[in-house]
């Protein structure tokens, strides 16, 4: 594991990056897996409750029913009403008892016929509802009583089966593991069930009960939820041990080793990506010390003569393990790590001793791509900065603005440029119609050239769009007095359309690839106009055969 953390320079600190990013992982999702397992636990609980609150009201519905019906019985003679009584209860589920009371004495049972027991040995009488939650007559399990006052000492007193209340707690806790209370009017009651035993075995006798819960274990612990009856004194009151949010996290486990994979991979894949940058920026700055970047040339022609007017140099990259590598595998790059100044001034050398051995007419065009680095390079429009040199080669330097880039020049940066010009540099807008914003390009510098992107050259004839661009770029040019170079073409059909439209000058596949200076040397004799060249010490004649 050491030998992992601490292992390759290159790839331990994304290991252990990895790793703090998989131990935070696995923090957020513990975290996440606790939030989501306690409010399933809540929501378990508190479906419990509910359960038991709408069994309960719908019970006491029922009660209520019964207790408004048999007012009007209040006050007869019981053996003219018990048999109604009886009756009533038989046919209402919930009802064990339905008792009358008369001037304050409970006379009348639909179980036990005539009695007379005091109603305040159960509660004072008030009129209207009255809840108690006490056992119906000695010997028997404790049951729900409803009173319903009517006249001063007279009332029904229902009373609601305690083994359905007793079964209704005991199904809902088997659902949901939890403790189950019915409080009714500041008191509250528990199933008979000090352990689950207990409950089970009042369960299997077939008898469970009702209870009262000591003041010692009035108040709910854990999870609790607590469902109150509306417009009754009587709340459900459902509680769970801490111990079920672990039982729901069960489900959520497999979040634990997904969310750490998951930010082990992505810190792992980002921080690869950033160390492949910083390596790919080390390359390039190892290849430009070591002269791995070479010039190839693609000739410019007039389109009428197909002769070539001037070459664009193009970098390519001799890569040691990757081999030779195209501008779009690396510019980007370049141009992203400041450094395409370097290789500009890397190439200028190079290009100038590839076109020692060659005879060129005067004012040859040599282009180079330029950016926004270059503008804000100082030393590269030096007096005695290698530009420069190419004029003395007798070689006409343009610079390629791209229009990917925006540039904004400053007074010293302006002035740079207007001297470099004076001495004969010419400067081209490439790209021109695709890029950043070209019409900018125009106010800001003298251009000389303006060269047309190759998706309108290679457009199709029934493109009226690409047509009709060119058209107004061509009328643009002529108003500016701007040369016009055609890039892209790669058909007759093409060169004889451009030129047609009078664009002067192009460049493409149907002429010329890019090539090497051997290749180069081999091309131009055949489309280089023929210049007499001046003679040698003894009066030969050198032409271009003899100095390649």
């Amino acid at each position: 594991m050491r030998r992992w953390l601490w292992g390759e320079p290159g790839q331990s600190a994304g290991r252990r990056a990895a790793l703090l990013a998989a131990l935070l992982g696995a923090c957020l999702a513990l975290w996440l897996i606790a939030l989501l397992a306690t409010h399933d636990a809540r929501e378990r609980v508190a479906g419990v409750s509910s359960a038991v609150r709408d069994n309960l009201e719908f019970a006491l519905a029922d009660t209520l029913g019964v207790a408004y019906q048999d007012r009007a019985l209040v006050g007869a003679p019981c053996h003219s009403v018990a048999r109604q009584l009886q009756e009533q209860g038989a046919y209402t589920a919930y009802v064990r008892d339905v008792v009358l009371v008369s001037r304050g004495m409970r006379y009348c049972s639909a179980v036990r016929g005539e009695i007379a027991v005091p109603l305040s040995e159960l509660l004072n009488w008030q009129p209207g509802l009255q809840y108690r939650l006490a056992r119906p007559y000695r010997g028997s399990n404790t049951a729900l009583a409803v009173f319903f006052g009517t006249a001063p000492g007279n009332g029904v007193l229902v009373w609601v089966e305690g083994r359905y209340l007793a079964d209704m707690v005991h199904s809902a806790g088997k659902l949901g593991f939890p403790d189950i209370g019915i409080e009714v009017a500041g008191t509250r009651f528990m199933l008979n069930a000090g352990d689950l035993a207990a409950g089970e075995a009042a369960a299997a006798a077939g008898s469970p009960t009702l209870v009262r819960r000591d003041a010692a274990q009035a108040a709910a612990r854990g999870i609790v939820d607590i469902r109150r009856l509306e417009g009754h004194p009587i709340a459900v009151i459902a509680s769970a041990p801490r111990s079920l949010v672990l039982h729901e996290s069960l489900k959520y486990l497999v979040l634990l080793p997904l969310t750490a994979g998951f930010a082990a991979l992505a810190v792992f894949a980002l921080h690869s990506r950033r160390a492949a940058r910083r390596s790919f920026a080390a390359e390039l700055q190892r290849g430009l010390r070591r002269g791995e970047f070479i010039p190839y040339y693609q000739p410019v022609v007039d389109l009428e003569s197909k002769l070539c007017t001037g070459v664009e140099v193009l970098a390519r990259w001799e890569h040691p393990r990757r081999g030779l590598l195209e501008p779009e595998q690396f510019i980007p790059a370049i141009e992203q790590q400041r450094l395409a100044v370097a290789l500009t001034l890397d190439l200028i050398p190079r290009v100038l001793r590839d076109l020692e051995s060659l005879v060129l007419p005067p004012a040859f065009h040599l282009a180079f791509n330029i950016t926004s680095e270059h503008f804000d390079d100082v030393g590269f429009w030096a007096d005695d900065a290698p530009l420069f040199a190419l004029l003395r080669a007798n070689i006409t330097p343009v610079l390629e603005i791209t229009e990917r880039d925006a540039v904004s020049l400053v007074e010293h940066q302006r002035s740079a440029i207007q001297r470099a010009k004076a001495r004969g540099i010419k400067l081209a807008v490439d790209d021109f119609g695709t890029g950043y914003c070209g019409l900018a390009y125009f106010k800001q510098f003298e251009v000389d050239f303006l060269k047309l992107d190759r998706i309108f050259v290679q457009a199709d004839q029934d493109d009226k769009v690409s047509g009709q661009i060119v058209d107004v770029t061509l009328n643009f040019a002529h108003a500016l007095d701007l040369a016009v170079v055609a890039e892209g073409i790669e058909c007759e059909a093409q060169r004889a359309q451009l030129a047609g439209k009078g664009v002067r000058l192009g460049q493409g596949y149907y002429f010329a690839r890019p090539m090497m200076l051997a290749a180069l040397r081999d091309w131009l004799p055949a489309h280089l106009e023929r210049v007499t060249p001046p003679p040698g010490p003894r009066g030969e004649v050198s032409g271009v055969a003899e100095r390649t």
